[in-house]
């Protein structure tokens, strides 16, 4: 059940991130008039979970559009709040995660503002300004609309934030706008590509006992949301790292049991991570690429369109680690594996006591 919940919201994300551009343009306006009136040195952004690795992904975009440094955290373990004009933004899909939500009780001193799927919930009580996803309930543990929704909204709010504050101009607004629009509506195809490179390579699944995700700057954040998704659902180790940070250290893992997935740039470090991925290749056969490139032979490489800005790679790449989150786990029946989190949650709920 939980699996065909999230192929449904897997599939029903470039319905969803449209209805977020329309959304978004209204609900920005609390964003804007916020900006104007704080006129903030410093923003964190807060959140748990997939919506942490939609906060972090989302930084590098917000910062230079916006100008300002934007500091992604936990609830659990935020730096101190320091600057002369802090913003907090919390997001939290359902609004109702227990960390996220005693965070903001702690803190609401401090100009904040939520960003929710839910116009009622634990987080809006607390926190006075609010904005809405667009995207209703994602009844799916394990998240793939709310991911992708998040990282989009908190672009476009970060978009109309710098132009009607005048961080940027209407030309470099238009030029970032039309590469995310495009990208949003290159998600069919790359969705379609996806599904055709999973159908090659599922027999793999049962075979599989961990994965590792490599990919540069966004792409390293891309990483981390496809490890979890797969660690959640399959129930097998994945970790996912930044391609700088996995070559101090990480890549001592290889070994012939160690699926790796390589996200590889269109940029001077493609040579680079294609040299990391045959490396690797040398000693497993579970070895699959993401690119751009069309002309790509091996059969386990799986080719997107592309925009050519890294910012818009959430996008475009997510869609295997999604699909194997969703079907992979009818696949290999999770080989009897115990699901420790139910059994963690049983004891200790990890959303607000109240029921949101």
């Amino acid at each position: 059940m939980v699996e065909k919940l999230m192929l449904d919201y897997y599939l029903d994300q470039p319905r969803a991130l449209k209805n977020v551009f329309e959304n978004s343009k209204k609900e920005a306006r609390v964003f804007t008039d916020l900006i104007r009136e704080v006129d903030p040195d410093r923003i964190y952004l807060i959140g748990s979970g997939s919506s942490f690795y939609a906060v972090k992904a989302s930084v590098r975009f917000m910062e230079s559009v916006l100008r300002l440094e934007v500091i992604p955290s936990i609830p659990t373990n935020m730096p101190g709040i320091y600057g002369q004009k802090p913003l907090l933004i919390f997001l939290s899909q359902g609004g109702s995660s227990t960390n996220t939500v005693m965070a903001a009780e702690k803190r609401k001193e401090y100009p904040s503002v939520s960003i929710t799927a839910e116009d009622h919930c634990r987080l809006n009580e607390i926190v006075s300004r609010h904005m809405n996803l667009g995207i209703g309930r994602e009844e799916a543990g394990p998240k793939t609309v709310g991911y992708t929704s998040s990282v989009l909204f908190l672009y476009l709010i970060s978009l109309e934030g710098a132009l009607a504050n005048g961080k940027i101009s209407q030309d470099q607004y238009a030029v970032k706008l039309a590469a995310i629009r495009t990208a949003v509506n290159n998600m069919d195809i790359n969705m379609k590509r996806t599904k055709q490179w999973f159908e090659r390579i599922k027999a793999d699944l049962s075979q599989i006992e961990s994965f590792i995700i490599v990919g540069k700057e966004e792409a390293g954040d891309i990483a981390l949301e496809g490890a979890l998704k797969i660690l959640e659902t399959m129930r097998i180790p994945s970790s996912g790292y930044e391609f700088e940070e996995y070559l101090h250290g990480p890549i001592l893992q290889i070994s012939e049991d160690l699926a790796g997935i390589y996200i590889v740039p269109e940029d001077e470090d493609k040579k680079r991570i294609e040299s990391a991925a045959k490396l690797h290749h040398s000693v497993s056969p579970f070895i699959y690429r993401i690119t751009a490139d069309k002309n790509d032979p091996d059969p386990r490489t799986l080719t997107v369109e592309k925009t050519g800005y890294s910012f818009t790679q959430i996008f475009e790449v997510i869609f295997p680690f999604q699909i194997i989150g969703a079907k992979g786990p009818k696949i290999t029946q999770n080989k009897e594996r115990r699901h420790f989190l139910k059994e963690f949650e049983a004891l200790h709920p990890i959303k607000h006591e109240n029921g949101y």
